[in-house]
């Protein structure tokens, strides 16, 4: 698992939030999609950071530029995918947004090609958390 910084988590969420709001729609799935990144990020719903995206206050190329190490930047565009092709596959808003990102991440052009690719897998993939089975308990012997 990759560890964050404060300052890499908040970039991180960011970028996610800037991806569910790159089509101009609220859709339910992005934001179940957001809501679990955001919770395995331990990052929490920031109302300056929804303002800031949304009045367009803050850019990609400046959130990009907090992320230092490749595995990290990989898995914010990763994440970003996942967001924008929640809904079904990433129309031309979300393309060009995701486009831009993987710009401003400086990512080899076949690696993000393959995240790209299972973008749509990436989106089937359930948001629930695991439900984790436990073995039947071992008969208790009567006394």
């Amino acid at each position: 698992m990759t560890h964050f910084t404060d300052d890499e988590r908040d970039a991180v969420a960011t970028i996610c939030l800037m991806a569910a709001v790159a089509d101009g729609r609220k859709d339910e799935q992005e934001r179940e999609r957001l809501r679990s990144i955001y919770a395995s990020l331990d990052a929490g719903f920031s109302p300056s950071r929804y303002e800031r995206v949304l009045l367009g206050s803050l850019d990609v190329e400046h959130e990009a530029g907090r992320l230092a190490s490749p595995a990290t930047r990989a898995l914010a565009y990763e994440m970003a995918v996942a967001v924008c092709d929640a809904d079904g596959v990433a129309d031309e808003a979300e393309t060009a947004f995701l486009g831009r990102l993987r710009a401003a991440l400086g990512l080899d052009g076949a690696a993000a090609d393959e995240v790209d690719s299972a973008g749509g897998a990436l989106a089937d993939v359930p948001i629930e958390d695991p439900v984790v089975s436990t073995p039947p308990a071992e008969p208790v012997p009567s006394a």
